[in-house]
Parts: structure tokens; sequence; C-alpha cells
């Protein structure tokens, strides 16, 4: 409230909903100046970076200025935006008590303020049934907004106990914002649908569920991290993710943060991981991808890609360029600029080691020495620091081809998008004369047996491997998921086929027909 306020913040009296008239000269002392706020809810605020104190001149009511001291008291207060906002409410209430004709709507933009304006008139005709409180037609009418994604319903007072017809309006159950959340209360299961969350965030899946889990997992309270950093850091990987690409953009990276973080969640994980390396395994999921092209490592190397260019004659082209890319990124946010360097290193060597062990090229080497890890039977909690980080590289190797684990039909939706990829890089490849790659060509590759040999020689291995060492019901339950999908996908191949051989034994009746009649006219 007003009256809680210090001394010092008295924005010139408009607290107490007086008119504010405009002045045409200030005090002189030979160090005043002022200028004009005549937009709608214009806020300025004092600055201790000039030597002149800038004055406004105030020419409507609810225009508020802040001195140096007052902004930094607002600001002292966490959120400047909400502050500011809990001001104008006060404003707002006081001056339009026991007004029942108020209209009080907070600006937001003048699109949002036209709609209101087309709503509220369509529904003009609508009877409200006042309880004669004085404040029941004003509350009824008022229409508060807390952000972008929200606009919520109509409300009566508090204090009325008559029934109201409220005005009918976008209700939060209906808002984008409670899509949004519906979504991410199911971030938890596997059955995590990540295109819902891509089509209720208009594409910004990524970041959004980034920052849930970020605060899920009560990273910004345990290291401090600032709000606006992070944001800003999800918004540039997201960025850099090509939406243009059907398999290898943002929406593939938030369903692998997802799943790295549903195994990160299992009780036989969770409880020996640090917060620091929970973070750093779900920072190398965010930016695993990052910049990725839509071609692979040798598409790269054959057309002398300046990709290739840069790590010559090193493995995991595709991969150094994701963790460059991570980093530069960090620093361009300085997300963990003030954390000490031991931690900031030790983040960074997770994020790097996780990052290239997504390179298929080295699929067999991380098999064979996760194979020989699991068969020596050591727990976790008796690991070496390099053994731990190879249970990381699985961890997120197993996050990252995932897809044949999920439920069938989204992976059914994410085996047509890797193989639309694989066939435009494809039709790359035929255009500049070059031997298409394996799996890229459209005219001789089925995705039912690609798939399934994917699940059969692939994941298959590896997960039953992951299972042996984990040993849980969630990891059991992944390959479960793998079997019944391998069968599906056999069962798509072979009605395939069925329909295959029908069509060519239709095209061939015609011919039978003709030969048989050549042979006629022969005898004849």
């Amino acid at each position: 409230h007003a009256s809680s306020l210090p001394s010092f913040f008295s924005p010139l009296g408009h607290l107490s909903g007086e008119m504010l008239q405009p002045q045409d000269t200030f005090p002189d002392d030979g160090a005043h100046f002022f200028r004009v706020d005549k937009r709608r809810g214009a806020i300025s605020f004092g600055s201790a970076d000039y030597n002149l104190v800038v004055e406004p001149r105030l020419e409507r009511r609810g225009a508020i200025w802040m001195t140096t001291a007052e902004s930094a008291y607002l600001r002292s207060l966490g959120d400047l935006s909400s502050s500011v906002r809990r001001l104008r409410m006060i404003c707002h209430e006081k001056r339009t008590a026991g007004r029942p004709d108020a209209l009080l709507a907070r600006r937001r933009s003048s699109t949002t303020l036209h709609l209101l304006r087309m709503e509220l008139e369509k529904s003009a005709k609508t009877t409200v049934d006042a309880c004669n409180c004085g404040l029941c037609a004003s509350n009824e009418r008022r229409i508060p907004t807390q952000s972008l994604f929200k606009q919520r319903s109509m409300r009566q007072h508090r204090t009325c106990n008559s029934k109201s017809s409220r005005v009918p309006f976008l209700s939060l159950e209906e808002s984008p914002r409670a899509k949004v959340k519906s979504v991410l209360a199911q971030a938890d299961h596997w059955s995590f649908d990540v295109f819902a969350l891509h089509r209720a965030t208009s594409g910004r899946c990524l970041s959004t569920l980034a920052m849930h889990l970020f605060q899920k997992h009560d990273f910004l309270d345990t290291f401090d991290l600032d709000y606006m950093k992070l944001r800003k850091f999800l918004d540039l990987v997201e960025r850099d993710y090509f939406c243009g690409n059907p398999y290898h953009n943002g929406i593939h990276a938030a369903d692998v943060t997802q799943a790295t973080h549903c195994f990160l969640s299992d009780n036989r994980l969770s409880q020996h991981f640090s917060k620091l390396e929970v973070m750093a395994m779900l920072l190398a999921a965010i930016a695993h991808d990052v910049g990725h092209p839509g071609v692979n490592q040798d598409f790269l190397i054959s057309t002398s890609n300046y990709l290739a260019s840069i790590h010559p004659g090193k493995k995991s082209v595709l991969e150094r360029h994701h963790c460059k890319t991570a980093k530069a990124l960090l620093i361009k946010s300085q997300l963990l600029g003030h954390l000490p360097s031991g931690e900031v290193n030790r983040i960074l060597d997770i994020m790097e080691t996780c990052i290239l062990a997504t390179d298929m090229s080295q699929h067999k080497d991380f098999m064979t020495q996760f194979e020989v890890l699991v068969s020596a039977g050591k727990c976790l909690e008796s690991m070496t620091v390099d053994e731990k980080t190879l249970v990381s590289q699985m961890l997120v190797k197993c996050a990252d081809v995932s897809n044949p684990c999920r439920p069938w039909k989204l992976s059914q939706t994410w085996s047509h998008r890797i193989m639309e990829e694989f066939y435009r890089q494809g039709d790359f490849e035929k255009g500049l004369g070059l031997n298409v790659s394996f799996l890229c060509d459209r005219a001789t590759t089925s995705v039912p047996k690609a798939q399934s040999g994917f699940i059969e020689f692939v994941a298959d291995p590896m997960f039953t491997m992951w299972n042996r060492f984990v040993g849980s019901s969630f990891a059991k339950s992944l390959c479960r998921n793998l079997d019944n999908n391998k069968a599906s996908w056999d069962d798509v191949a072979s009605r395939l086929e069925d329909d295959d051989d029908e069509l060519s034994a239709a095209d061939s009746e015609p011919e039978d027909a003709a030969c048989a009649a050549s042979d006629a006219s022969a005898d004849c």
C-alpha cells in the first residue's frame, strides 16, 4: 500500500488520486528543466548519470515520475515491472471508488485494447444484477492482465454475496498461457508431447521448457542465476536452431532436454549427481545440436564446407561446432559470469564431453567402454570421475536417440521427420553430382525398414545395456516401448510389401494378356 512506502517515495501526490495539473514552470534554481509526458501510462525514471535534474511535466492522470532514490527502492523490491503495476492498481482503485460505470483496463497494446472494446461491444446487452454495494459493476468489468500470454476473465467484487452474470470474455482456461501450463504439467512424464508445447508457445517450446525445468530444479536460487541472463541465453540458443530443418531444430532440442530430465529424475540416478552436474547435463541437452545445418559430417567434408575447414582432420566436426557455439552464447549472455572459475570450468567440461558423445560415428567406441563398465558391476558411489563422466555421456546419448522409445504416435512423427531430413540431403547430393549417402535416397529407402533397422542395430543394444546398468522400472518401460514400436514398424513394412506385390501383379496382367493375344494371332 502507498501508506507503507518509505517517506522518500512520493511520486508527486498522485497516489492519493489527485488530478495533477500541468505546471508551466518549476522552481527555478538554475539547474531544473522539465519535459512533457503525454503518452498514456508514461513512466519516467531519474538517473544519477545526469548532472541536471530533469523533472517531468505531467499533463494526464496516472503518469509516474520517480527520482533515482525512488527507482532504486522499486528495484530493491525484486521486480520493477510488477512493482509499477502494483502502484498503478492502487491509483486506479482510489480514483474509481464508488464509480459503478468505471472500466478499468491496463494498457498492453493497441491491439489488446481494440479486442477488449470489441468484446465489450458484443456483450453490451448482457444484464448485470448489481447488489447495490457500489463496487460490483466496476469490478465486474475489470480486466486485469498479468502478461502477454494471459487474459483474465471478468470478476466480481469479493464482498458481493449475490449472483451476477459475468461479461463474456476469454477465461483463464481458454487462454494461451493456460494451454502452456497444462502441457508443462506433463513434463515429468515420458508421454510428454513436445509438439503440443510447440503449438501452445507459438514456436518457443525450447526456451519455455528449459525455463520451466530450471525453476523446477531450483537452479536460479541454488546458483544465484540472473533470470534475465538465463532468458537471454535460452533465446539466443533457440534462435540459433534452424526452424527449416525437419528434425534438427528447436523442437528436437526441447524433446532431448525433456528426455534428459526424465533420465535424471530416475530414482536410481537422481541421488548420485550433484546439482551442478544436473544443470550441466541439461545445458548440454539444450545446446547439443545448436546451429545444426541439417546435413551430416560427410556432406560437409565432401562439399568443403567452412565448418569442415575450421576443424581440419578432426573428428566430430558438427559436435565441435555445437560446443563452440554453446560456449559463445554462454559468454555472450554472461549467465555463468558470477560463478567461481572452478565451477564454470566443470560445467563447460561436462557440456563438451556430453555434446561430443552425441556423434553417432563414435557410437561403437562409447558402447564398448560402457559395456566394460556395466560388466564390472560398479555402482555410481564407487565410480571414479572418468567413469561417472562416461555415465553422463551415455545418459545424454540415450536421450538424443530416445525417439524410438516414445509412445508410438510420437515415435512415428519423429521417424518421418528424420527421414525427410535425410531425403533432403540426398536431393542436395544428387543436384551436386555426389554419391547419395546411406538412407538418403527417396527412391530406394523405405521409412519402416530404416526405422526397424535402426531400432534393431542401434537403439535396442544401447537401451538394453542402459537397463542392465540402471535396472529401474523406467528403464524397463523404455525397452518395452522399443519392442512395441519395432513390431509396429515391421507390420507397416509387411503391409507396404503386400501392397507393392499387388500393384506389380496388377501391372503385369495387361502385359500377360497382350502376350497371349500375340501368341494366338501367330498360331492363326
